[in-house]
């Protein structure tokens, strides 16, 4: 399943959320210094001059509505879309890491991801 397929994962993984927990999860060591590594080793990647993708917006952006139309809520919106944008580019620049996997294994679940994953 790719990055694209699991768009259709993210109603499932949104729909029953306790959002306000579920965030405040989002903000334990164990999830945002994980999430904030992966992403700085994302961004050290383009600046060497890795191409990210054509397709980056347009995921981000469906990902972004799936879980609005789902939820109603923008914050939420928000962390899936970032979510997103960050498989996405690791996927398309070929980094390989195991708390990636686990993030990506979370959207195939349709499990939102946040505490220990």
């Amino acid at each position: 399943m790719n990055i694209r397929e699991m768009l259709d994962n993210i109603p499932g993984a949104v729909e029953n959320l306790d959002i306000e927990k579920s965030l405040d999860l989002r903000d334990v060591p164990e999830f945002d210094s994980e999430w904030m590594r992966l992403y700085n080793l994302v961004e050290q990647r383009k600046n060497e001059g890795g191409d990210s993708g054509a397709e980056l917006d347009d995921i981000c952006e469906m990902a972004y509505m799936k879980a609005f139309d789902t939820r109603e809520d923008d914050e939420l919106a928000a962390y899936v879309s970032d979510d997103f944008g960050l498989m996405y580019d690791a996927e398309t620049l070929g980094i390989s890491d195991p708390w990636l996997d686990k993030l990506i294994d979370c959207y195939r679940r349709s499990v939102f991801p946040c505490g220990k994953i």
